[in-house]
Order: structure tokens, then sequence, then C-alpha cells
């Protein structure tokens, strides 16, 4: 996700790459969602500790809200809302900052 974010030619692009740019990110915002626990941490197999799955979520979610960041001022994107903090989508910041302070090595 951070190549092709860093890939993005802003300002050129059309209509429909858009449209599928805002459908991704609602895609892949539905997908970290679904992958978030109880005790705000973040896991979506067996294979990785749930802190490193939560590192690479949080890694995530700031790389989208940079992106609808990008779309809302270089396109004037209104299907998406604006950020106004940094992870902001978040369900509990604090608890899943506790929760990777807690669980580094």
């Amino acid at each position: 996700m951070d190549f092709l974010y860093s890939n993005i030619d802003i300002g050129n692009l059309r209509d429909n790459e858009i449209n599928n740019i805002i459908k991704s990110i609602k895609q892949i915002d539905k997908i970290l969602k679904r992958c978030y626990q109880c005790n705000s941490s973040y896991v979506s197999s067996s294979k990785d500790s749930p802190f490193e799955e939560t590192r690479y979520a949080l890694f995530s979610i700031n790389l989208l809200e940079d992106l609808i960041q990008d779309l809302i001022y270089n396109y004037e994107v209104k299907d998406l809302k604006p950020i106004k903090r940094i992870y902001q989508s978040l369900n509990n910041f604090s608890k899943t900052y506790d929760f990777v302070i807690n669980n580094q090595s």
C-alpha cells in the first residue's frame, strides 16, 4: 500500500480512478474494523503476534488518513470524512496506545 500511495500522481487522477480509490479506502477500512479486537489490538491471522499486526494496522490507518486528506484537498472529494486528528478512526486511541506500549519487546 505504501508503494502504491507513493506512486499516485496527485493532481492528475481521472474521475474513475478517484472513485476506485475511494471504494478501495472504504474496503480497507472495513477489513481493518473486522480485525479490531476488544483489547484494542488488531489481529488478522495467527502468523504474526497481535503486537506486530497492530503496528501494521496503525501504519495502514495512517496511510489511509493521509490519502483521504490528499483526495479531499486536491479533488474536493465529498464522499469521505475529513481527518481532523491523526488516528481518528481508531475506536479507542488510548487503549490502543497502551496496548502497543505494554507489548513492546
